[in-house]
């Protein structure tokens, strides 16, 4: 099986370095070490550019929509249920019923928390930015967040 993935995976180089490659012009362009070059290392000198004003749009850009996506200390969701729904339980339970959703709802947001799902995040929506592709892989076991680019 490993074989065939490795196979296929160097069967579509020629169709994945196109994309690659504008991705990395862009990427000199704001964060060089966002998506570098070919053959890099942990030794690699990124060239710097001449102005930061490339790499604080993108920052600026990733943090507002941070924000909007994952906004601090609220729900970025509403549980709400039908009008037709509360009538069929009656006006007593209305109160129950908001204030259990309600609960659900921190109960997410404390999870997500947990999970520190932001900095993921926020790196996987810098890649959005400058080479449009990133994929966010949450693991089953650990609920571990990945960013893939």
């Amino acid at each position: 099986m490993t074989g065939n993935l490795k196979k296929r995976y160097e069967q579509l180089t020629s169709d994945r370095s196109v994309f690659l490659e504008r991705g990395r012009d862009a990427s000199v362009l704001t964060i060089p070490s966002l998506l570098p070059p070919d053959g890099h290392s942990s030794s690699t000198n990124y060239s710097t550019p001449y102005q930061g004003i490339g790499a604080r749009g993108v920052n600026n850009l990733a943090s507002k929509l941070l924000l909007t996506l994952l906004p601090a200390n609220s729900p970025f969701f509403r549980l709400t249920i039908s009008d037709t729904d509360l009538q069929e339980l009656g006006a007593k339970a209305r109160g129950e019923v908001e204030a259990g959703l309600a609960k659900i709802e921190r109960m997410a947001m404390s999870d997500i928390e947990a999970k520190a799902v932001r900095v993921p995040v926020f790196e996987a929506l810098k890649h959005l930015i400058v080479s449009g592709n990133a994929l966010v892989y949450i693991e089953k076991a650990t609920s571990a967040v990945k960013v893939f680019c």
